[in-house]
């Protein structure tokens, strides 16, 4: 465990009990001062372990979230993955869209008309009633569960994939500085293909959802008709007006859900990754809800229009235009069935994003969130961990039979540590993992001790660069949590020292004031910081030693330990005080 050799090293509890021998009243006098000394050496190492554990338990927090990344499953930003996303948008969006399909017919047929239906349950009921029973409410359901199946495979497959790319071209401090517009050029970019997939099935759909009774029986039906009548091209025609509808949707949705999962992660206090699967999908769930409401409102006049566009011609009436429709209804018009389209997208974009993230979870993936983590630790299939390493332009992790391992060298040794000199740490440790694994597939793992020490300083190294990474690079997201944690631990050291320091310091007066006898040399007393009193200064053994201490030494000593200094203060006067402080003499 990091913990323990790190701490045992940093921290192991010194003995600050002299050891001298004297005869006599003096020996008694020595023992009895070793005594008070052991005491509270003792209630020094009482606090020092409390300090240890607490220091302990945090390391330990900061070992899990480094190595969060490198959970078993499917690698990040490979073939595997967007295929993985890819299957989950299709899960996400067909079956969602479908499943809310009596919502859309009541808003398609009111965008045609307004006055058609009162509400949604009036509009149902009659539907019901005067279409042939229940089944009815589902019209269009065919159509509409093929055409948003691709589109989500595109929207949420292509989505990653731009999001991702994005940031790689940016580079990780730009990325995480301006995710904002990586979130929303991702989106539009993977809707503006999207949209190609869904417009054949989104013409036949509306078309089928506003004639009563509807022009067609099913997909085939619908898209033989519209085709034979109209042409293949009458399929695209409401294209430009569903990009005007679909990508500020998209850009909305895919914006808002990543800003409301940041807010919400915020106002809990904690990262992502201190919560566990169920809890996150609960704040994907939440996210979702919020997005779809501003998605509802940014796209419904377009929303409109398309269902206007796509709405059967009566006997001699000319094809409309987005002008004409415009013209006719007016601004009000383009709002008409915005409630139920808010209760219908804001159901439908939590459903999407709670079954999109319950799949990734399954198959072994993070929740949605953020410009994405990059790998630190490697992953099991070696050639499928490359992200980090393709960042900064390092070979990936692979075995190493027959060569020798040198450890990185930063690149500038005398300067601030930055991002690649972690990132070349990292590496270093995954092809020393990845060497012994696979030496251990041949052999046993005892003929491997000098590999594993191998391993062991790598880490230390590796370790040693995050606790000091200053502000070399801009820490991106993925790193700000584990330095968090590593920013506690250092405090909860420095608080161990300090106590140490202290108790060392309050140790040696008490024994210099026990030996206060002008005979018995004084313990040396450290500064208030924890640091013994530099060589160049005389050691101050006997009263001699303080009254022989010119005016620059005294000052010296007086900052040190704390003592006021001004600049009238006389050597005389500092040395009295100097002499208290040690203990050797009570003024």
């Amino acid at each position: 465990m990091l913990s323990g050799s790190f701490l045992s090293g940093l921290t192991g509890t010194p003995s600050f009990a002299p050891a001298f021998q004297l005869g006599g009243v003096a020996a008694s006098v020595v023992d009895d001062a070793k005594a008070k000394a052991k005491e509270l050496e003792s209630k020094a190492s009482s606090e020092l372990d409390s300090l240890k554990s607490a220091a302990s338990k945090e390391l330990n927090k900061t070992e899990k979230a480094v190595k969060s990344a490198a959970a078993p499953g499917i690698p990040l930003y490979t073939p595997k993955f967007y295929a993985a996303c890819t299957l989950g948008g299709i899960l996400a969006c067909g079956t969602t869209h479908a499943l809310v399909t009596p919502l859309d017919l009541v808003k398609c047929r009111k965008q045609v008309n307004k006055d058609l239906y009162k509400g949604n349950v009036d509009g149902w009921t009659k539907i019901i009633k005067n279409e042939g029973g229940f089944k009815a409410l589902y019209t269009g359901v065919g159509p509409t569960l093929l055409g948003y199946s691709m589109q989500g495979a595109a929207k949420y497959g292509l989505y990653e994939y731009f999001k991702h790319t994005y940031a790689e071209m940016a580079g990780p401090e730009a990325a995480a500085k301006y995710k904002d517009a990586i979130f929303l050029a991702g989106s539009a970019s993977a809707e503006f293909f999207a949209d190609m997939a869904l417009v054949p099935m989104e013409t036949v759909k509306v078309r089928m959802q506003t004639t009563m009774p509807p022009f067609a029986t099913g997909i085939v039906d619908g898209y033989s008709k519209i085709v034979a009548k109209e042409g293949t091209g009458a399929l695209f025609a409401s294209i430009t007006s569903l990009w005007g509808r679909q990508i500020p949707y998209t850009m909305m949705k895919f914006w808002s859900f990543e800003a409301t999962v940041a807010a919400i992660y915020k106002q809990l206090g904690k990262p992502k990754e201190s919560y566990n699967k169920l809890e996150q999908l609960g704040v994907t769930t939440v996210s979702g809800y919020i997005a779809g409401v501003f998605c509802a409102v940014v796209s419904h006049p377009a929303d409109t229009m398309v269902s206007k566009l796509n709405a059967p011609l009566k006997e001699g009436q000319a094809k409309p235009t987005v002008g004409s429709i415009y013209k006719d209804i007016g601004f009000g018009g383009l709002w008409g069935g915005l409630a139920t389209r808010i209760v219908m997208i804001g159901t439908l974009t939590a459903l999407q994003w709670l079954i999109y993230d319950s799949f990734k979870v399954q198959v072994g993936l993070p929740t949605s969130g953020d410009i994405g983590r990059p790998t630190i630790m490697p992953n099991e299939d070696v050639d499928d961990h490359q992200h980090l390493f393709k960042v900064y332009d390092l070979p990936a992790p692979t075995a190493i039979s027959g060569r020798t391992l040198v450890q990185p060298v930063r690149r500038n040794p005398g300067g601030a540590i930055v991002l690649k000199d972690i990132a070349n740490a990292s590496n270093y440790v995954a092809q020393i993992e990845h060497e012994i694994q696979a030496r251990v597939n041949l052999n046993s793992l005892v003929n491997e001790l000098p590999l594993l020490v191998d391993l062991g300083h790598a880490k230390a190294y590796e370790f040693s660069l995050l606790t000091n990474f200053n502000s070399g690079d801009a820490a991106p997201v993925w790193m700000q949590p584990v330095l968090d944690d590593i920013k506690t631990i250092k405090t909860d050291i420095q608080t161990i020292k300090s106590t140490l320091s202290k108790q060392a310091a309050t140790q040696a007066r008490f024994q210099n004031k026990v030996l206060a006898s002008g005979t018995v040399a004084a313990e040396r007393v450290p500064f208030i910081d924890g640091t013994m009193p530099e060589d160049d200064l005389p050691a101050l053994r006997y009263k001699a030693d303080v009254m022989g201490l010119d005016i620059e030494q005294a000052e010296r000593y007086c900052k040190g330990y704390g003592i006021k200094w001004h600049a009238n203060t006389s050597v005389f006067s500092a040395s009295k005080r100097i002499l208290n402080h040690i203990g050797i003499e009570d003024t």
